[in-house]
């Protein structure tokens, strides 16, 4: 920015501090010349007009005025005034203040414009320093070396000492390289021989530095040599830079095996979860069945529960230490969606209802009404958070009380800070055992004699997911009066847009005898157990063991839902999936399908969907929950 006054002006100025630098909008005749793009002309400043704004005391007294904008290329680059002309200003003024602006700007312009040009020039030189790069001649017949200056800085020697003869040249070589340096000049001088030599140099600091020296003989007319000239640079941060190169390859190589290894867990993890989940599901869900079955009985209906919960507690563990291996992989990510968190804590109950039972505990959930419910977060990671910290309360609590509350507020950054709060009138953690709380295999009762089992993860993994999340938890407690568990963890709110309507597990007992059901599932003991609870509602079942036939299947006949294993030989349900897809586009008619799956994962249920598919149950199947899906997706397909 250039704000020039002239003398006669500033002579008559008294503002303490002038301001040079003005708010457009706070001008007033100045900045309405910018706003309008002309000049402006006051010949009687002293009377009221609506684009003054005035002037501070100590400013000249105005009585007339004239402002006007300077183009280049239609772009304002100055505005100009001038004052109390002893006549009226008028568009001769204009004129004239524009063309001595316009010289004036020129000459700013070449001012820069040389200023540059002297800039470049003395970068130029530097960079030819910098290069390090230095000239030399010699005579085989008179001995003369002649040395740029580039040569001295390069070799580290005084230029006003002279050149230095072969024997002192030869002592700043290092040792090793001596002898190759000796035979390329020796070469060279004999036979006329180039030379392209790297070599490490010593300079008299005891520093090294690694050059490149060049050699192009020169001949007389009879061919004899007569001279060499050459270059030598310094390479030195060159090699430092090549060496790093390697050094940082050799870190991407190190940085994508080990990528690749992580990438290899986290497949083994998959297809671990995978093989464990698949015969729990027909363990569990047959122990489910019988349980709930009327031939079965009391008897038989107790031992079948009690293996159903069993496996439960097999599954709970499964999950832990394969969320555990996902953390310390560094596989396990943050996945949001849309989650409504008061059907997740009314789930954890659902999850908890038998254990609720067992130990005669009075369960609640506090959700105010006057909280927002919708938001987007990891609903599978919060639950996972909650449903640890709520089994262990009531493990602890028995014949006590259990109560999950629930309080949001709003953080500085726009999201909502929710605390879930876990609280037990159960036995309590000693003060100097708290510390434990949170280690991976500690617990605060090791004895043999404990009451309550458990391997010591729980809480060290859900403490690991509520960081993950930007959260964490914290315990209150006082010994054998209970404890207080609570989660912070920052939730998004959903967007009026992102709302929609959640619906409620539906346990009605109707029956679905016009719905025809296409299993499609490899594994026979889990296909005979789902082909088992859906004839229980009602529903006509078909089978098919992979999605190649479940597609000739539906050349045949008509379908309400699909229920679609994702891992099996010959077609998976991916794959069989999109094909359904791609023919509906045809028939235009839409088939419901549901993912069921050994692959719990969120990241797994994602890919259902993105598949085309339209809803995700994982295994181990649980009876009410297959049936509210079942029921769920007839009412909107028809």
């Amino acid at each position: 920015m250039l704000n020039t006054w002239s003398n006669d002006v500033m002579k008559q100025c008294t503002i303490a501090n002038p301001q040079t630098c003005y708010e457009l909008d706070k001008t007033g005749i100045w900045g309405e010349a910018v706003r309008q793009r002309k000049p402006i002309i006051l010949n009687d400043f002293q009377a009221a007009h609506p684009l003054k704004k005035g002037y501070p005391e100590g400013h000249v007294s105005l009585t007339k005025f004239l402002t006007v904008p300077i183009f280049k290329d239609d772009q304002i680059i100055a505005v100009v005034g001038v004052a109390n002309k002893v006549s009226n200003y008028d568009e001769m003024d204009v004129l004239q203040l524009t063309l001595l602006m316009n010289a004036v700007w020129k000459f700013v312009e070449n001012q820069r414009a040389e200023e540059s040009l002297q800039r470049s020039e003395r970068a130029l030189l530097e960079a030819q320093r910098l290069a390090n790069i230095g000239s030399w001649t010699y005579d085989p017949v008179s001995q003369q070396r002649h040395w740029s200056e580039g040569m001295f800085f390069i070799w580290g020697l005084d230029s006003k000492k002279g050149e230095p003869n072969y024997i002192e040249h030869r002592k700043h070589i290092h040792p090793d390289d001596c002898q190759p340096f000796d035979a390329a000049i020796r070469e060279a001088v004999e036979a006329g021989k180039p030379y392209d030599l790297e070599l490490r140099i010593i300079r008299p600091d005891g520093s090294q530095r690694t050059i490149i020296t060049i050699c192009e003989p020169q001949r007389d007319a009879a061919g004899k040599v007569v001279r060499l000239r050459g270059t030598v640079q310094d390479i030195t941060d060159r090699k430092k830079a090549e060496k790093l190169r390697e050094d940082n390859h050799a870190l991407a190589v190190a940085k994508n095996s080990a990528e690749e290894l992580n990438r290899m867990k986290d497949q083994l993890l998959h297809n671990t979860s995978h093989e464990l989940r698949t015969p729990l599901n027909g363990i569990m869900g047959f122990a489910e069945f019988i349980s709930n079955s009327k031939e079965a009985t009391e008897k038989i209906r107790g031992y079948a529960l009690a293996i159903h919960n069993s496996g439960k507690v097999l599954l709970n563990l499964i999950k832990n230490i394969l969320t555990l291996a996902r953390i310390e992989s560094g596989s396990d990510k943050v996945i949001k969606s849309q989650i409504n968190l008061n059907v997740i804590l009314h789930d954890v109950g659902a999850l908890l209802t038998t254990e609720i039972k067992n130990n005669l505990i009075d369960f609640e959930i506090d959700y105010p009404e006057k909280l927002p419910q919708e938001f987007l977060a990891d609903g599978d990671k919060i639950q996972q958070i909650v449903t640890n910290l709520a089994g262990n309360a009531v493990k602890f609590a028995h014949n006590g009380q259990v109560r999950i509350r629930v309080n949001c507020g709003e953080a500085l950054d726009g999201s909502i800070e929710c605390l879930i709060q876990v609280s037990d009138t159960g036995i309590g953690i000693p003060a100097e055992k708290l510390h434990l709380l949170f280690q991976r295999f500690s617990q605060v009762d090791d004895s043999l004699t404990r009451k309550c089992g458990g391997n010591g993860l729980g809480l060290s993994i859900s403490q690991s997911l509520a960081k993950l999340m930007g959260g964490e938890i914290t315990v209150v407690s006082e010994f054998e009066k209970g404890a207080t568990f609570t989660l912070r963890v920052p939730l998004t709110p959903a967007s009026k847009q992102q709302k929609k309507s959640v619906k409620k597990p539906n346990h009605s007992t109707q029956r679905l005898h016009d719905v025809k059901v296409l299993l499609v599932e490899d594994d026979l003991t889990g296909g005979a157990l789902v082909t088992l609870i859906l004839q229980e509602m009602g529903c006509e079942v078909a089978f098919a063991e992979n999605g190649k036939i479940a597609l000739d299947m539906l050349e045949a006949s008509n379908y309400d839902i699909i229920l679609m294993d994702c891992q099996m030989p010959v077609m998976n349900g991916f794959d069989a999936t999109k094909a359904i897809r791609g023919k509906e586009e045809q028939t235009k008619k839409h088939v419901m399908v549901i993912a069921m799956t050994a692959d719990a994962f969120k990241e797994d249920e994602n890919k259902c969907l993105q598949a085309g598919m339209d809803d995700y149950i994982s295994k181990p199947i649980y009876i009410a929950e297959l049936e509210n899906k079942i029921m769920q997706w007839v009412k909107i397909a028809r």
